[in-house]
């Protein structure tokens, strides 16, 4: 998964960018060495190929009010189709739509003018079925259980050694899991990331980077 076009194409490999403005997806570190003010927005029709209404979003802002200080708030939302509530009986009863949504707010610091580092917090709320399916249909035996809500962090730093190189590395969703009821928990997909990209001073209107 990757929230832009950009990085996409590159592999998801973000975690040493530091041109990334407001994405602080991969690492919130590069906050720093962003413009002074920046937005974005993405659109994806999540596989396309296999279901045509499931998409993601991606939008965020960012301001950097100093040289040393860049802060960005980011949403992300993710919704899977509609989905048919049908009763034992086989009567429809209401459609609705599962989704995602992880609000967060991240800030850097620049330590060094070649060293920063950045944290994320974030909420995470998942909605698999709405409260109203369970109160029409008291014959499940189900009154709970069709979301759950959690807090996570992300923390990252950037390190550029000499001025074509940068190092990243970064830890996300770290926090406790998604617990929908006391059967039924989902793990948080913590990742840890480290890479590097070095983009060589090349004359004229050319640029190169791995």
């Amino acid at each position: 998964y990757a929230p832009d076009a950009r990085t996409d194409a590159l592999g998801s490999a973000g975690v040493a960018l530091s041109d990334l403005d407001a994405n602080t997806y991969y690492n919130p570190a590069g906050l720093v060495f962003g413009h002074r003010y920046s937005a974005f927005w993405s659109h994806d029709d999540w596989l396309a190929n296999m279901f045509s209404d499931i998409t993601s979003d991606n939008a965020g802002i960012a301001f950097r009010p100093g040289d040393r200080i860049g802060i960005a708030a980011v949403i992300t939302y993710a919704q899977y189709g509609s989905t048919d509530a049908i009763n034992n009986n086989g009567e429809f009863i209401g459609r609705f739509r599962p989704f995602d949504i992880a609000p967060a707010i991240s800030a850097a610091y620049k330590f060094l003018p070649s060293l920063s580092a950045g944290v994320t917090a974030k909420g995470i709320y998942s909605l698999l079925v709405p409260r109203w399916v369970w109160n029409r249909m008291p014959d499940l035996g189900i009154t709970e259980g069709g979301d759950a809500f959690t807090m996570a962090l992300d923390a990252g730093a950037q390190y550029r050694p000499v001025h074509v190189l940068t190092l990243g590395i970064s830890v996300a969703n770290l926090g406790p899991d998604l617990s929908f009821d006391s059967a039924h928990v989902d793990v948080l997909p913590s990742i840890a990331r480290f890479g590097f990209a070095l983009k060589p001073t090349i004359p004229g209107p050319v640029s190169a980077m791995l």
